[in-house]
């Protein structure tokens, strides 16, 4: 049999080293003649002792000489930086671009910040980022198992991404909350990076240049996590959490042609009726239904009511926000949910809770389905609205934009902040952020490559 092209061609791969490949790419890297390479050096090393002191809290101090010696150049930079300890050496000098800022995409946020992850078991949370970090291993310094949606700069998607690392750290930075023309907030650093449209190209910019007016991106669809056409309740639900509501667990043999299948069902205490465990259309319809109507509601005596109306009440009861199966099917079933959850006026499907966290998950619902999401907050209250809009209205803001069409659906404006109401209410609430910020930790993610802005 004839060897693979690909085995051939791998016999002639190799390694190479960091000084052959500058070698190679000396034009790329700035190495191309001897002034350019005297610049490049003074430059790049001028550029990590300000780094590193900025990164370790100290004002610089820098001293820099070259001598000549004959056709060759000796550069000397010395600062007052923390130093690198002995093991990082053949890291730092053996191996290509290895550093800390090489690898640090600055993704600031407070930690009381709320933050979207999918966790290792695939089911969707909502936390804080300052909780989060507390999931790290203690030894590595690594977040295992779990995923944020990113934004891929490329194509215009939102893609779930594993999140590698957490890094947490005294904040230096003022405070920045920014609301869109759509109620959407998020709280983040000056130097957070958030993504912009210029000139029809997606450019990064720092969250603390940004100018009423002006516009970012803003997830419009958010890729479901599974697209499953049944639930198993036994993954959602304990024979104990059953029990409280005179449910419980049974298992039933069935013959048939010879062979015999064991069937596990859901009943009442006196065997009155029964469901399933795994529920499939046409029954999920009817449980999602019930779901969405026992979300937020409490009732008395839950203990007359059918029995799969007592198991979707049970599985509401878990949680003060959607209930996690809901997460597991297909976005369709996940649609259907939804409608039966909110009232619908104009083309607008409104949902009105006191529970912020609800009315997040909600808004991420949404998105999965790809619609426009609104938030009005007053009060105690939060209203949150949400509307599929046909292809011909994208159409029209990518004609009115100038935007490309794969990212149409991601642009958002910010909101006009000469309001004197709303530029009142800013600047306060960034002044007691400032306050409050000088005495807590922030916590940042580090994402894969492939989820960061500089690709």
């Amino acid at each position: 049999m004839e060897e693979p092209i690909a085995e051939s061609l791998a016999e002639s791969q190799k390694e190479i080293s960091v000084a052959e490949f500058f070698e190679r790419n000396r034009q790329m890297l700035g190495f191309d003649s001897s002034a350019r390479s005297l610049i490049t050096c003074v430059k790049e090393g001028i550029d990590n002792s300000l780094d590193a002191c900025e990164e370790a809290g100290y004002l610089p101090d820098l001293y820099v000489e070259i001598q000549e010696k004959q056709d060759e150049y000796k550069v000397i930079i010395e600062d007052n930086g923390p130093g690198v300890i002995k093991k990082q050496i053949p890291k730092i000098f053996g191996k290509l671009l290895y550093g800390s800022r090489f690898h640090k995409f600055v993704q600031s946020l407070p930690p009381n910040e709320q933050i979207t992850i999918k966790n290792p078991n695939g089911n969707i949370e909502i936390k804080e980022i300052g909780e989060f970090c507390k999931n790290k291993d203690q030894e590595t310094k690594k977040t295992t198992g779990y995923k944020a949606p990113c934004f891929n700069r490329k194509t215009g998607q939102i893609q779930w991404r594993e999140i590698t690392h957490t890094i947490k750290h005294k904040n230096k930075n003022k405070i920045h909350e920014i609301t869109t023309e759509n109620g959407h907030k998020v709280k983040t650093t000056g130097n957070h990076s958030l993504f912009t449209i210029k000139n029809q190209e997606v450019q990064e910019v720092d969250a603390s240049t940004l100018q009423p007016g002006d516009k970012i991106i803003m997830p419009r669809k958010i890729p479901p996590t599974n697209q499953k056409n049944q639930i198993n309740l036994l993954d959602s639900i304990t024979p104990a959490q059953l029990k409280q509501n005179q449910l419980k667990i049974k298992e039933t043999t069935q013959k048939q042609n010879k062979t015999q299948t064991k069937q596990k069902y859901i009943t009442t205490t006196r065997d009155q009726e029964k469901i399933p465990t795994t529920i499939k259309p046409p029954l999920l319809e009817r449980l999602t239904r019930h779901l969405a109507r026992y979300t937020e509601k409490q009732i008395e005596n839950p203990r007359k009511l059918p029995v799969l109306e007592r198991t979707a009440y049970t599985l509401t009861r878990q949680t003060n926000t959607i209930p996690q199966p809901i997460y597991q099917l297909h976005p369709k079933h996940q649609k259907q949910y939804l409608k039966h959850l909110t009232t619908k006026n104009n083309g607008w499907h409104t949902y009105q809770t006191t529970n912020q966290k609800l009315a997040r998950h909600i808004i991420l619902l949404w998105k999965i389905q790809g619609a426009k999401t609104k938030i009005k907050r007053q009060n105690q209250k939060t209203t949150v609205k949400a509307k599929l809009e046909p292809a011909n209205t994208r159409e029209k803001l990518l004609n009115e934009l100038g935007i490309p069409r794969n990212l149409v659906r991601y642009t958002d404006q910010i909101i006009n902040q000469e309001n004197p109401e709303i530029d009142r209410y800013h600047t306060q609430k960034l002044k007691e952020q400032n306050l409050v910020k000088t005495k807590e930790e922030e916590c940042s993610l580090k994402k894969e490559p492939a989820c960061q802005s500089k690709q």
